[in-house]
């Protein structure tokens, strides 16, 4: 089974968990940017969590299926539609031989997952489908979806069963205003100024050639010449 791709949005990618463990060899771990909406996706339509999916950036693409395919969307809201319809996210909903399946921008986060069932069929490198663009390595040839694409979808063998986020998940899974900042390096490498920036101070994205990892720009900081002893 296969779909194709009629108009691929602004950078869609096919992606997994990823390849960890391959660090020392230079190979990014890669993977997908909202692992929880991949990993949830993937459970409704009843694949397993790690499997292949469409990873989609703040634009998502357009997409023509040839056969009857069991499918979720996880993550952010791109106002999708199934010929013209809405279709909800976080629950399943079948998609019938000879529909369109499109996305908009995005209304809120940065990422949108489509995962169908039986998940992405495309070659592994390192046991992984994620695509890296910046070595040209896994998914689609290694790079983004272009228009004419042919995506290739693994065995399929579940009819439609409506399953759905419960809404007190769906309220965890919400968009978070403020993101934790780990104190690493350990805080004692840094003056007591540059802290203060660190942590009080403002970061503007920078752009990316590649969806990950985010980038932002702030002051630098002053290491302190000594630490604790052994450090």
């Amino acid at each position: 089974m296969s779909f194709q791709v009629k108009s691929p949005g602004l950078l869609t990618t096919v992606q997994d968990l990823g390849r960890p463990g391959f660090g020392p060899m230079g190979v990014s771990t890669s993977g997908a940017a909202d692992s929880i909406a991949l990993r949830v996706g993937n459970r409704l339509v009843g694949n397993s969590e790690s499997s292949a999916a469409l990873e989609m950036t703040l634009l998502g693409g357009t997409f023509l299926f040839n056969r009857d395919s069991v499918a979720s969307i996880a993550g952010s809201d791109f106002g999708p539609t199934l010929n013209g319809q809405p279709v909800a996210l976080w629950a399943t909903f079948l998609i019938r031989a000879g529909q369109t399946l499109a996305f908009g921008p995005t209304r809120s986060g940065a990422r949108c997952y489509l995962c169908v069932h039986g998940g992405i069929s495309v070659p592994l490198f390192l046991g992984s489908a994620s695509t890296h663009l910046l070595s040209g390595l896994g998914g689609l040839s290694g790079r983004a979806l272009r228009q004419g694409d042919t995506i290739a979808v693994g065995a399929s063998s579940m009819a439609l069963q409506q399953r759905s986020v419960s809404p007190p998940v769906l309220r965890q899974l919400a968009h978070r205003q403020t993101l934790p900042m780990p104190a690493v390096p350990p805080e004692y490498w840094f003056a007591e100024p540059a802290l203060a920036g660190c942590y009080h101070g403002d970061y503007p994205v920078l752009p990316a050639r590649t969806a990950r990892p985010g980038r932002w720009a702030g002051a630098r900081g002053r290491l302190r010449r000594s630490g604790p002893a052994g450090d």
